[in-house]
């Protein structure tokens, strides 16, 4: 299983994402300060562009690690697989 962190655009919530490789659907995950370590909202699906909708939605695309893992999920492409990566 692949899982990124990537900021979301209010500061006081985190976002992960990535893809369950056994079961071949990607995933999002928001996690707020209440969360007690619980998603608040969780999505599993095999449709990629719905996690893409999702995360133009809630994450801060002005940072370049959320933009490499939009991107790859908009391909289909795993984002943990030996890519360059923003810094």
């Amino acid at each position: 299983m692949s899982r990124f962190a990537i900021p979301a655009k209010n500061p006081n919530f985190t976002i992960a994402v990535g893809l369950d490789r056994p079961l071949q659907e990607w995933f999002f995950q928001l996690y707020g300060p209440d969360a007690d370590g619980e998603p608040l909202f969780f999505v599993d699906t095999r449709s990629n562009s719905r996690i893409c909708e999702l995360i133009r939605e809630h994450a801060d695309m002005t940072d370049s690690k959320a933009k490499h893992v939009y991107e790859c999920i908009m391909l289909d492409l795993d984002p943990a697989e030996d890519r360059p990566q923003p810094a």
